[in-house]
C-alpha cells in the first residue's frame, strides 16, 4: 500500500479553547512533499450510546429520549448516550447513562461496535451497547441542563424512521448500523 503518501507528520501542537466536555487544539502538520497547514482536534473523552431493547404486549421497543439539541435547536429523538467519564469504562458509562436519563438498569450488556464519531476533527470513539433484560428504576437522575422525556417505540418504527425528522442524528444511525449488524450475525 502507499500509505506513507497520505500521511502527514505533526510538526506541533498548541492547546487552543478548553471548554466543559472537549478540548480543541490547533496542530501545524506537514506532509512529505512540502504542503503544511494547521488542522484542528477535537479532544474529548469517548462516548457511549446505549439501545435499550424491551418487550411490552408481545412488541420489541427501543427506550429512547427525546430532548432539545442546542447546536440544531430542535428537539430529536435518540437513544441514550453520553460522555465516558475520567476512570469509567465504557460499559459502566453504558449503565450509568441507561439509569440517568430513562432509569432503567440492564442486566445485559452487549458490545455492539466503535466508531471515531468524525475522523476530520475528533480524536475519541463512540462505543455502543444492547441494553437488554431491562429493570425499571424509581426515578431518572437527570444532569442539572437536562430535560428529557422518555419514549418507547417499535424497533420498525425506528427503522423505518431513523435518518429523518427528529431522528436525523447521524451517531444514531451509526448506532442503528451496529444493532442492525448485530441481529445479522447472531440470526
Amino acid at each position: 500500500m502507499q500509505d506513507k503518501k497520505l500521511i502527514w507528520q505533526e510538526k506541533s501542537r498548541k492547546k487552543g479553547g478548553e471548554y466543559r466536555i472537549f478540548t480543541v487544539d490547533a496542530v501545524e502538520r506537514v506532509h512529505e512533499d512540502g504542503a503544511s497547514n494547521t488542522f484542528f482536534a477535537i479532544e474529548s473523552q469517548p462516548w457511549i450510546t446505549v439501545i435499550p431493547l424491551i418487550k411490552e404486549d408481545g412488541v420489541e421497543k427501543f427506550v429512547m429520549v427525546r430532548q432539545f439539541r442546542h447546536g440544531s435547536a430542535t428537539i430529536t429523538t435518540e437513544f441514550p448516550a453520553g460522555i465516558v467519564d475520567i476512570g469509567e469504562n465504557p460499559v459502566e458509562a453504558a449503565q450509568r447513562e441507561l439509569n440517568e436519563e430513562v432509569a432503567y438498569r440492564s442486566h445485559k450488556v452487549t458490545f455492539l461496535g466503535a466508531n471515531n464519531p468524525n475522523p476530520a476533527l475528533f480524536t475519541n470513539h463512540m462505543h455502543i451497547f444492547l441494553a437488554e433484560d431491562l429493570t425499571l428504576l424509581p426515578n431518572q437522575e437527570l444532569d442539572p441542563d437536562e430535560r428529557i422525556e422518555i419514549v418507547k417505540i417499535p424497533v420498525t418504527t425506528v427503522l423505518e424512521t431513523m435518518g429523518y425528522g427528529e431522528m436525523d442524528h447521524a451517531l444514531m444511525v451509526m448506532a442503528l448500523f451496529w444493532y442492525q449488524r448485530h441481529l445479522m450475525k447472531n440470526s
